[in-house]
């Protein structure tokens, strides 16, 4: 499945196999005495020029797989190959740029904003000082602020504004592939709503594609085209976002979906609330990893552990479960 993806010439990021295992240490020694299986065989592509959606409960790898591909961490396992196989990691630095998380603690507080915008230039010797400058101002006012906010510290800005720093700091090299991690969900309701609508703006004028992570499905579905489901380090399901929302495949899914906030107050639909809590990823249950938890679980899916397989009848759909074909799932009714 991984060879057809790789020879696709409209994937920008084909992620095969990937693994991740933290060890754990512990005593005076520190010695080695388990692993966090973090990541454990995850595979994909993004495609040029689209937003490609992940989604997961905290504690699924969305994060260690953003790190992964951005070269912040090394994996254990597994290749990330970005463009072509020849591509150098020193390409890749400057071609793959993220959006952290937290506006707050992803900003330098003893830097003027300036100076953090145009950090990445000065790393890559892009330019001259005065040509950074021009640029960082330049890109203060793409992301919505005014080129005066260059002299100021990121502590005289509210979070939303310290996010579209963030943001103008990651379009600085004109990445090909910017990586958000959850970059609205630290952010006021009415505020995520501006930086989303601004990340999708500044997608079409750049060109860029987009990785983001997300564990409001709210989110994900107004931006993504296509999303990928997570759970325990192991993907679930791959599908476009109108396909996944309505007609999901994975029981995992379903969960996610019902857990979607009503609208309406007066709407009714059945809520999937799922029992007990996610394994210890240091010790992932046999099988499929989400059957201590699946309503729909048999004896094959205790012992035997679904792959990913592309389904025939809907074509781009990919599913780990065992009764994929058996089940019919309910989908986000408003």
């Amino acid at each position: 499945m991984m060879d057809e993806r790789v020879r696709d010439d409209r994937a920008l990021l084909v992620v095969d196999g990937l693994k991740k295992h933290f060890p754990i240490h512990t005593g005076i020694l520190r010695r080695t005495t388990g692993m966090v299986y973090a990541l454990d065989g995850v595979s994909f592509t993004v495609e040029r020029g689209e937003t490609f959606g992940v989604v997961g409960e905290s504690g699924s790898g969305k994060t260690t797989l953003a790190r992964c591909i951005v070269g912040l961490i090394e994996p254990t396992d597994g290749k990330i190959v970005f463009e072509s196989a020849a591509t150098q990691k020193n390409d890749v630095s400057r071609r793959v740029q993220m959006v952290f998380q937290d506006p707050y603690s992803s900003l330098n507080p003893r830097m003027r904003v300036g100076s953090i915008v145009s950090e990445p230039m000065f790393i890559h010797r892009i330019g001259t000082k005065a040509d950074r400058a021009t640029r960082a101002a330049e890109l203060l006012v793409r992301v919505g602020l005014r080129p005066e906010h260059a002299r100021r510290f990121p502590h005289e800005f509210s979070g939303g504004e310290r996010q579209r720093i963030g943001i103008a700091r990651a379009l600085s090299l004109d990445p090909k592939l910017m990586i958000c991690d959850e970059p609205v969900s630290a952010l006021d309701v009415s505020v995520q709503a501006q930086v989303l609508n601004l990340l999708k703006d500044l997608q079409i004028q750049s060109g860029f594609t987009c990785l983001l992570i997300a564990h409001n499905l709210s989110v994900v579905e107004y931006a993504a085209d296509r999303i990928m489901v997570m759970y325990l380090g192991k993907v679930c399901e791959i599908a476009d976002s109108r396909s996944l929302y309505g007609e999901p495949l994975h029981p995992y899914t379903e969960a996610l979906l019902s857990s979607i906030p009503k609208i309406h107050p007066r709407s009714r639909r059945k809520r999937f609330v799922l029992p007990g809590v996610p394994p210890d990823p240091s010790r992932p249950p046999g099988g499929c990893r989400f059957h201590t938890r699946c309503p729909y679980a048999v004896d094959r899916c205790r012992t035997v552990e679904p792959s990913l397989l592309a389904r025939e009848d809907r074509p781009g759909r990919f599913v780990a479960c065992h009764r994929a074909d058996e089940l019919s799932l309910t989908g986000y009714v408003e």
